[in-house]
């Protein structure tokens, strides 16, 4: 095994590992750690053993304080104690064993940037200070918040691009459709994007930003701020203030364009000069950047370290005030579903969704489209027509409303999460639980299931807007052809129109009919066998090779395989067709034969010989027994999908009840499959090699062994998305548990 890549593999796996189990389960807060504001109590479903109503207490931190109109919040518990954990954990320090770790540790340490870092924050007394505080404010919870004015400050910047992009696809069609991409005037371009930019002044300001930690021993931090900022002078632009915010003392910044250094408002002026933007939109662009403000707020409010970025305090003001985000019923899923042991809450708000299309829309894209087109090259009709299918394409859109989101996780043995957004998919059918996840291999490595909703009439819907849009082609597009080029297009039409009704006719009348609406898995498992080439020394041992399966039980098998019958038949005649348009377009053997079939676990098997027979785990094929399809890469893993075992299930994933779709990643089989190939692949070198080199494989094995180990702390990820109220409802487990020493 090559060092470089043992090196590469025990660099990222000890990222992985780091990055993964700093969700492990920490210890809980002690009871001085939890201030009061940041407790919610609500009626528990069951009562108390007096017979009384008992409350739950629920400990959801900053969610308490930050006000309901927020636009976005997002909060992590315990972080310390989860990276302590994993600095703990025998996984890590499995890895930290490996002799080629410990020589890129001490290299690491050896480098200047370090040393000087570890010289500093052991030796400085306001670093040594300020890393404790860090490590304090790190260890209970760190929260960030943004505005009610985030969602304007998008829409804003979203319509610059959109102007943006409009002159570029101007640009593009000027040359397209006659006229010359020269002709774009640059320097009117410039004025409209200025004009853009002041017309929206009032929303593209600096968005409003709270950043919290909260703390233990407020007054330390306290100190280290009046000793820290106090010592700062003056500043290039801008000042610092002590201000009084909710009745504490904070370190403001602020500055505004007025702060700009003349000498650089005269650059900017003479740029605009030269791209000759005119006096007045010059004189408004200076004015929009005078206008601007920023605000850094920095102090101690109710045990958090805060820091407010803006243009102003608002957000930082309205802490505590008035009705909160945890009072509202955005958080109504969290609180039906707390459980010790919370480790984030994410909640994005429905004015951060990305707002559907209206009808209105769809006709100010048409219309944009045509504004772009130089006049004279496009027939008057054109303008109407689009316009028209423009209205006729959004009423056949279904209309979505935006939706606030929720996500939430919870320490268990892992991480367990909850997310809740938007409509549930239309695509879907979560009726039903995936009976079809029965039909897989004894130790999949990932299986995918989902059911489809029964939709006849997508298809005949997507059908009917490809010709559309080839209307369009034919009628405005086909003219403009050259004489020249028009006789080929017009004999490679002839065959094509012919060969996509064949394919349109079989789609419709069977392929549709036999597996609209049903359900299917796609799983990956690494217990196939490979023994080796043909006629060749056979190998010390079987490499393992993945094998993939894909399973769907249809509606009608004799609609599926007329389908098949009709797409094959449709194209021996477009290659016959081709040959006769071109003798020499294709090769001889470039044909469509019928595949073998024989009989298989009860069904009958389709597959075509390969030049090499590599055995039953590398033999593509397809497996029809009676309403149950399956294709795979292996012969061997057909037959095992067409038995039925026990539904899947999980300690904590309900995969087993009603489901649109399901996902289980199961990491114990990676690393079992690594692990059994790089047994085999040592075999193999050490075949032939001398005991100097097979002395070197052993010790990069034993090193990839520990390696592969310490990745097993990574169990497995399951997940299920359900329907609730009409909305999409995601729960999932990854399953992380550190390995014995």
């Amino acid at each position: 095994m090559n060092r470089g890549i043992l090196v590469g593999f025990g660099g990222a796996a000890a990222l992985l590992v780091v990055g993964a189990i700093v969700f492990k389960s920490g210890g809980e807060p002690e009871p001085d750690q939890v201030p009061d504001k940041s407790v919610v109590k609500v009626d528990a479903d069951q009562p108390s053993e007096t017979g009384s109503e008992t409350e739950l207490v629920v400990d959801l931190g900053a969610a308490v304080q930050v006000p309901a109109d927020v636009s976005a919040f997002s909060s992590t518990m315990n972080l310390v104690s989860r990276w302590q954990d994993v600095w703990e954990s025998n996984a890590v320090q499995n890895l930290l064993s490996i002799p080629t770790v410990q020589q890129m540790w001490m290299q690491a340490q050896q480098h200047p940037v370090y040393a000087s870092f570890m010289q500093t924050a052991t030796t400085d007394p306001r670093a040594v200070e300020g890393l404790s505080i860090l490590h304090e404010a790190l260890s209970t919870e760190v929260f960030v918040c943004t505005g009610s004015d985030l969602p304007e400050v998008f829409q804003a910047i979203g319509e610059l691009q959109g102007e943006l992009t409009l002159m570029r696809w101007n640009a593009g069609l000027a040359g397209v459709t006659g006229g010359s991409v020269e002709d774009v005037d640059n320097a009117e371009a410039v004025n409209r994007m200025i004009e853009a930019v002041v017309t929206n002044q009032d929303r593209l300001k600096l968005p409003s930003v709270l950043i919290g930690f909260q703390l233990t021993d407020a007054d330390r931090a306290t100190q280290f701020l009046d000793d820290w900022l106090a010592q700062v002078d003056a500043l290039p632009v801008g000042a610092i203030e002590q201000r009084q915010i909710k009745g504490t003392t904070f370190y403001v910044f602020e500055a505004s364009g007025d702060d700009v250094p003349p000498p650089m408002m005269e650059q900017v002026t003479a740029a605009l000069a030269s791209a000759q933007v005119t006096p007045d939109a010059s004189q408004r662009l200076q004015d929009f950047v005078r206008g601007q403000r920023i605000n850094i707020a920095a102090g101690v409010l109710d045990d958090y370290l805060m820091l407010s970025l803006g243009s102003d305090t608002s957000l930082l003001e309205q802490w505590g005030e008035g009705e909160s985000l945890a009072s509202t019923k955005m958080l109504d899923p969290l609180l039906a579903r707390y459980k010790d042991g919370l480790a984030s809450i994410s909640y994005t708000a429905a004015s951060m969704a990305a707002q559907p299309l209206t009808s209105e829309d769809f006709e100010n894209i048409a219309g944009n489209l045509l504004a772009m087109v130089p006049q004279g090259n496009l027939p008057p009709e054109l303008d109407e027509r689009l316009r028209k299918d423009a209205r006729m394409l959004a009423g056949e859109i279904a209309a979505t409303e935006s939706h606030s989101t929720l996500a939430f996780s919870f320490d268990n043995k892992g991480i367990e999460s909850w997310s809740f957004g938007g409509p549930f998919p239309s695509s879907l059918d979560g009726s039903q639980p995936l009976s079809v996840m029965t039909h897989r291999s004894e130790q999949p490595i990932l299986l995918s299931a989902a059911r489809a909703t029964k939709s006849p009439d997508s298809y005949d819907q997507a059908v009917k807007w490809m010709k559309i849009a080839f209307g369009y082609f034919e009628e405005f597009g086909v003219p403009n052809i050259p004489p020249d080029e028009r006789e080929r297009y017009d004999g490679v039409m002839a065959i094509a129109l012919p060969f996509l009704e064949s394919m349109d006719a079989a789609t419709r009348d069977h392929l549709v009919p036999a597996v609209d609406g049903t359900q299917s898995v796609l799983l990956l498992d690494g217990h196939g066998e490979f023994a080796g080439p043909p006629e060749q020394e056979p190998l010390p041992q079987p490499v393992p090779v993945p094998r993939l399966g894909v399973a769907i039980e249809l509606n009608d098998a004799e609609q599926f395989k007329l389908a098949i019958s009709s797409y094959t038949d449709a194209t021996r005649k477009l290659l016959d067709d081709i040959r006769e348009l071109e003798p020499t377009a294709l090769p001889p053997q470039v044909a469509i034969p019928d595949p073998q079939t024989r009989s298989l676990a009860g069904g009958t098997l389709y597959y075509y010989p390969l030049p090499v027979e590599l055995g039953p785990d590398a033999a593509p094929c397809a497996l029809l027994k009676d309403r149950l399809l399956i294709l795979s890469s292996s012969t061997r893993l057909a037959e095992e999908m067409t038995g039925e075992r026990p539904m899947l299930t999980s300690p904590v994933i309900a995969l087993d009840k009603s489901a649109g779709s399901v996902l289980v990643l199961e990491l114990t089989e990676v690393w079992d499959y690594f692990h059994r190939v790089g047994n085999a692949a040592a075999l193999v070198m050490n075949r032939r090699n001398s005991p100097a080199a097979q002395q070197r494989v052993n010790m990069m094995k034993m090193q990839s062994d520990v390696v592969i180990r310490s990745l097993s702390a990574l169990r497995s990820y399951h997940s299920a998305t359900t329907e609730e109220n009409g909305l999409a409802v995601n729960h999932s487990w990854f399953h992380i548990e550190d390995i014995a020493r």
